[in-house]
C-alpha cells in the first residue's frame, strides 16, 4: 500500500512537471503572466526544469568571465537547448539567480550546434537584448540570435529591464534605459570591442552576414572612424543599433544615460529619440546648438533638424547610416563592396511597404516586427512563419543562410 502511494505522488509529481512545461515551438497563444520565469517560490519548487548552474567554459565567452564575477554573477547563465529550438525549458530561472538582472545565454552541455556553426576563436564583440516578459511567444526569435551569434563568434547577453533590483539602479530612469545601461557596463570592461543591441522583438533573417560584413560594405563616415552604426530612415528605430567602444561611442553612451533623467523621455518612444538627441549632441553640430531634440521626445525631430540644415544621414562623423532600399545616393553610407545589405527590416518609412511585402528589397540581417506587428503575430503569416520554423528546427546554415 505504501509502495503504491509512493507511485502515485511520483507520477502525479511527473504530470505536473511536464504540465508546467513550455511549448518550446513560437505561438501566438501566451498562457503565462509577465515574468512568470523570474526567480521566486513557484522556481523554487520547481528546481528539477533540468538547469544546472555552471561555471562560463565556452571558449567564446572567457572574456567576460570576468565582468560577470567582478558583478557577483558567475553563475548567472540562461542555457539554450538547440534540440528543442528554445531556452525555455531552461525557465523558470532558479532562486540563485533573483540578484542576477543579466545573464549569459550559452548551449547547454551536449545539446549545442554542430561545431561548424560554432565559431572557434575568442571574440570581443557581446550581442545584447532583453530577456522577453512571455518568452515562450516567440522563442524562436531569441533562438535565431543565439544560432547567429554562435556562428559569427559573439557572445549573448540577456537583461531584465524591468527587474526591480535592478531598476534601483536607472536612479529614476525607466527601463527603456536598460540598453545604455547594459552597453555602459559592458564597455567599461574594456576587453569588449563591440556591443549590438538587438530588440526581443526582433529576428536574424539573413544570418551570413557579420557584423564586419555590414561594416565592410560601405564607405567609412566622416572622420573614418565607426562609432555607431544604425538604419538610417525618417526616423532612426533604435531596436538594432551597434556601439563601438571608442571615445565618441562612449561619449554617445553617457549622453543617451544622462537624457535617461529628463521626465518627457520616460514615456514612449522614451530612448529611442533620446539616442538620436544623445548623437546630435555628442558631436558638437554647429547646426545644433541650441540641442533642440534633447527638449522633446519625438522620433521625428532629428531627422527633421537634419533636412532644415540640408543635412544627410552620411553627414555624421562617425555614423554608419545603413541606406534603406530606394534612397537616394549621398542621404546615407554609400556603397563600397556587393550589394545593399540592411542592418535591420522593419516598418518605419521609408521601408514600411517592403516590410509588409516580405523584406524582399535588399537582404536584410535583422527583420524587426515590432508593435502592433509582434502582438498580432504578423511573422507567423506567409513571408516569415516556414523560415522560423525551419531555423528553428536546427536546418544547417549552409542551406538556411547560405553560408
Amino acid at each position: 500500500m505504501i509502495a503504491l502511494i509512493a507511485i502515485t505522488l511520483v507520477l502525479n509529481s511527473a504530470a505536473l512537471r511536464i504540465a508546467m512545461r513550455q511549448p518550446l515551438l513560437g505561438t501566438p497563444q501566451v498562457s503565462h503572466p509577465e515574468y512568470w520565469w523570474r526567480p521566486n517560490e513557484f522556481s523554487t519548487q520547481y528546481t528539477d526544469v533540468e538547469f544546472t548552474p555552471k561555471k562560463i567554459s565556452n571558449d567564446n565567452m572567457k572574456f567576460l568571465s570576468k565582468f560577470m564575477q567582478n558583478h557577483n554573477k558567475s553563475h548567472c547563465e540562461v542555457l539554450f537547448s538547440f534540440r528543442n529550438g528554445s531556452m525555455l525549458d531552461s525557465l523558470p530561472l532558479p532562486p540563485s539567480h533573483a540578484d542576477c538582472g543579466y545573464w549569459i545565454a550559452t548551449w547547454r552541455p551536449g545539446d549545442a550546434p554542430p561545431n561548424t556553426e560554432v565559431h572557434s576563436s575568442t571574440g570581443r564583440t557581446v550581442v545584447a537584448s532583453t530577456l522577453p516578459a512571455n518568452p515562450e511567444k516567440a522563442p524562436d526569435f531569441q533562438f535565431s540570435v543565439m544560432r547567429w551569434a554562435s556562428v559569427h563568434g559573439y557572445m549573448l547577453v540577456l537583461l531584465d529591464g524591468y527587474d526591480p533590483k535592478l531598476l534601483q539602479q536607472f536612479e529614476g530612469r525607466p527601463g527603456y534605459f536598460a540598453k545604455p545601461y547594459l552597453c555602459k557596463l559592458l564597455f567599461h570592461t574594456n576587453s569588449i570591442d563591440t556591443v549590438m543591441w538587438i530588440d526581443s522583438d526582433a529576428f536574424i533573417w539573413d544570418g551570413k552576414y557579420s557584423i564586419d560584413d555590414l561594416r565592410s560594405t560601405y564607405s567609412p563616415p566622416i572622420g573614418d572612424s565607426v562609432d555607431l552604426i544604425w538604419q538610417w530612415g525618417q526616423w532612426v528605430n533604435g531596436g538594432a543599433v551597434v556601439l563601438y567602444n571608442t571615445e565618441a561611442g562612449r561619449n554617445i553612451l553617457d549622453k543617451w544615460w544622462v537624457l535617461g533623467e529628463l521626465e518627457h523621455f520616460h514615456k514612449h518612444p522614451a530612448d529611442q529619440p533620446a539616442l538620436h538627441a544623445a548623437v546630435l549632441g555628442t558631436l558638437s553640430l554647429p547646426w545644433n546648438t541650441e540641442h533642440v531634440c534633447e527638449h522633446i521626445n519625438s522620433n521625428g525631430c532629428m531627422k527633421e533638424l537634419m533636412d532644415n540644415n540640408n543635412v544627410t544621414g552620411s553627414q555624421l562623423p562617425g555614423i554608419l547610416s545603413i541606406p534603406s532600399p530606394g534612397m537616394s545616393i549621398r542621404e546615407a553610407a554609400p556603397l563600397v563592396n556587393g550589394e545593399l545589405v540592411r542592418l535591420q527590416c522593419t516598418w518605419n518609412p521609408p521601408q514600411h511597404e517592403d516590410f509588409l511585402d516580405g523584406c524582399k528589397a535588399a537582404p536584410s540581417l535583422i527583420v524587426h516586427v515590432g508593435r502592433p506587428y509582434f502582438d498580432d503575430d504578423w511573422h507567423r503569416g506567409e513571408y516569415f512563419g516556414e523560415y522560423l520554423k525551419r531555423m528553428q528546427a536546427g536546418e544547417p546554415l549552409a542551406s538556411l543562410w547560405d553560408m
